[in-house]
């Protein structure tokens, strides 16, 4: 070291001791101001200082300036006013002296201004309101003065400006106005220097998008306004300092102060918002958001937190909702009341957490967002599963559609699910095959004091939860489909994945009847796509919801030249179910006269169908009586003689679905049989239905006596006879 410079060293830790002696309760002598303007002379004559020298000096300085009482107690602790006003214009004098020295660092080391604006935190977060308005005063020296100097060739670096931006935001919403106004312009001048910079490495690259536009913010863009904040410094932040600056925000939602609180969590929600896309440690994030929504935190710091959760979901969703679907569940939530209960999920006390319950309900706040949960909830029900998973029930599934049932009370929600709706409705449906096929209610239970699956507890029905999802989608698309399988009784079929099938054709059947054609074409072409899957579930599904959408008849006449041959190749399925499919399809093929020569060359095959159990028989007697109905085939009466050995014993059968089936199925045939002259071999089999449709008429079923049953059969044999 230069000779001549030991003297100015030693005077620096002399004006250091002195100022350390110096009392903090009040300031009775000049002796602190006279050594800071000392050092502040002495800095500009250098040498420079290292890091730990400054660091002293800085915090030797502060601790004995900033932690004096305030103006009022200064000039109070006097009894002699005059005094008092000579302690106030000392510490006036004390503060300038103070600014010198603040200044020559700045000059001497630029490129370390964050690591000094750092010392200051631990007064900017003091409970004194004069010390936190003192520590900013300090900040916003320190950042001017690197403005002013207008030296931008060597870059001012900021390593942690995530944590720098929040630390002066905070105080943006300060409760003492004083703060506030000396936190916004701390802001605007770190905004500047940001600017400045941004724009010296850009130069000869031309003008920048919103270059030279620092006119178009000023100190007062920033007060009490921490979202602006966001959005402007948004795209100054690495990915790592964006993280930092959100994981603080998140530390800072339970602030005692109500102001602080809320703009943490609209600095967090702005910076979302604006870099979503690039925010690393989303897991993280998430987590952390979840545990401070466990508190009670306010309540527009809670609503904040909520808009900053679903922004984040919008951006990153598939990260975010696997978070979310791996806490446990409240499964208590959604009990089901008893067996074989397919009603609306019920509310129900819950101890478990209700952060994740709050974030999804958030989801439905955001169009982007809740169109991108619903893609990914899709594709989550959409999962291939077998029968060998049936050991072990996946609950990820099952949690979907119960976050389902929150949002989709959302508008914005249905908005989303009207643009998803086929492949989002054959989901939930591909779902709800499984777990009834799994039995799934007797898998699952609710702990209600831990909010997790227990053998112990009272059950909960995966099956009444996704039934619930089905009916908000239908709604959602039509709320005539809804109110017409109301009426036909749907929801009350699905008891076990045997009927699945049944009661898909059954909703389907309604849906044909209310829905925009366009809607149906959109559906048929994606269950076309799964007619021959090797999921069975998916297999069933499709094949279903293709029988009995050939009864529309724009959709049945735009597949007409291969429908037939689609559904007559599941005959020979081993699976009743499908043989019963295919039956229905058939069925509503028949209502088309273009097909009946085709169809007519089936009534062979039908007619071994109606020795088959029950419900095979049911609908191969609906598909031959609208055959017969429909046929443009001359010899009618032929066709109907071939059927009547068959049919005659199904009207005394002892199933009654069966019986009552062919009863009206030979009143539909006979009213289409009256309009042509009988002959003698058709007499004949006329007349041995009498009996046994007379033997009907006693029978006590209601049922089997109500026209165009028994009755209609009756009376139409009747009138064959006397026209004789």
């Amino acid at each position: 070291m230069n000779m001549f410079m030991v003297p100015l060293v030693f005077g620096v830790g002399l004006s250091q001791e002195l100022i350390r002696d110096e009392p903090l309760g009040r300031i009775s002598s000049p002796i602190r101001q006279k050594a800071m303007a000392i050092i502040a002379d002495v800095r500009n004559l250098r040498p420079v200082l290292d890091a730990d020298s400054r660091e002293e000096l800085l915090v030797t300085c502060w601790e004995s300036v900033l932690c004096l009482p305030a103006s009022e107690g200064l000039a109070e602790e006097v009894s002699d006013p005059s005094e008092g006003r000579a302690n106030v214009g000392l510490f006036s004098m004390t503060m300038q002296s103070l600014r010198s020295l603040l200044e020559a660092l700045v000059t001497e080391k630029p490129t370390e201004i964050q690591s000094c604006l750092e010392l200051l935190e631990m007064w900017l977060n003091s409970r004194n309101d004069h010390e936190r308005e003192r520590a900013m005063w300090c900040a916003t020296c320190l950042l001017g003065f690197t403005v002013k100097m207008n030296n931008f060739q060597v870059e001012t670096p900021f390593p942690r400006l995530g944590h720098l931006v929040r630390m002066l935001a905070m105080h943006c919403q300060d409760p003492v106005d004083g703060v506030r106004s000396l936190a916004a312009e701390a802001v605007y001048n770190l905004y500047r220097i940001l600017l400045l910079q941004k724009q010296m490495t850009r130069e000869t690259q031309g003008p920048l998008e919103g270059e030279g536009t620092s006119e178009a913010y000023s100190p007062h863009s920033f007060y009490d306004n921490t979202i602006q904040i966001g959005k402007v410094f948004a795209e100054y932040f690495t990915e790592i300092q964006l993280c930092d600056l959100v994981l603080e925000a998140i530390e800072g939602l339970t602030d005692d102060k109500a102001k602080l609180s809320l703009a943490a969590a609209q600095l967090m929600n702005a910076v979302i918002e604006e870099r979503g896309r690039d925010m690393i440690k989303v897991e993280a994030i998430v987590e952390g958001i979840l545990g401070q929504l466990n508190k009670n935190l306010e309540a527009r710091t809670e609503e904040e937190t909520l808009q900053a959760m679903c922004s984040l979901t919008g951006s990153n969703t598939r990260a975010v909702v696997s978070v979310l679907l791996s806490k446990p569940w409240p499964w208590d939530r959604y009990r089901c009341p008893g067996p074989g209960a397919h009603s609306a999920a019920q509310e129900a006390p819950c101890a478990w957490p209700q952060a994740q319950m709050k974030s999804h309900s958030a989801f439905g706040a955001q169009w982007d967002t809740i169109l991108s949960v619903v893609q990914l909830f899709t594709d989550i029900l959409e999962k291939k599963r077998s029968r060998e998973d049936a050991e072990e029930l996946d609950a990820q599934p099952v949690a979907v559609t119960c976050v389902l049932c929150e949002m989709l009370s959302r508008s914005l929600c249905l908005e989303a699910v009207q643009q998803n709706f086929p492949r989002l409705l054959l989901a939930v449906l591909y779902h709800l095959y499984w777990v009834t096929e799994q039995n799934a209610r007797q898998k699952m239970a609710v702990s209600r004091e831990e909010g997790t699956l227990d053998s112990e507890s009272e059950s909960f029905d995966p099956a009444s939860c996704a039934l619930e999802v089905v009916k908000l989608v239908l709604a959602a698309a039509d709320e005539r489909v809804v109110s017409h399988a109301d009426d036909l009784h749907c929801w009350d079929l699905l008891s076990s994945s045997t009927s699945f099938h049944t009661w898909v054709m059954d909703l389907t059947r309604a849906m044909v009847k209310t829905c925009d054609p366009s809607l149906l074409h959109e559906l048929m072409a994606l269950v076309q796509k799964s007619l021959h899957s090797v999921d069975e579930g998916r297999k069933i599904l499709a094949r279903a919801v293709y029988a009995q959408l050939l009864w529309h008849p724009s959709v049945g006449h735009t597949l007409m030249p291969q429908s037939l041959g689609t559904v007559t190749e599941w005959f020979k399925d081993p699976d009743i179910s499908m043989v019963e499919i295919s039956l229905r399809g058939i069925t509503n093929l028949a209502l088309y006269p273009e097909l009946s020569e085709a169809l007519g060359r089936l009534v062979p095959y039908l007619r071994g169908f109606l020795s088959a159990e029950a419900r095979v028989a049911v609908q191969a007697l609906e598909g031959l009586q609208n055959i017969m109905q429909h046929t443009r085939d001359k010899d009618i009466q032929g066709m109907f003689c071939s059927i009547c050995q068959h049919l005659r014993p199904l009207i005394s059968d002892e199933r009654e679905p069966v019986r009552i089936a062919a009863t009206s199925a030979l009143g539909h045939m006979l009213s289409r049989d009256m309009k042509y002259k009988l002959g003698a071999t058709m007499k004949r089999e006329l007349y041995t239905f009498l009996v046994p449709l007379l033997l009907n008429m006693q029978e006590e079923n209601s049922e089997v006596v109500k026209p165009p049953l028994a009755s209609s059969s009756v009376l139409a044999l009747s009138t064959v006879t006397l026209s004789l």
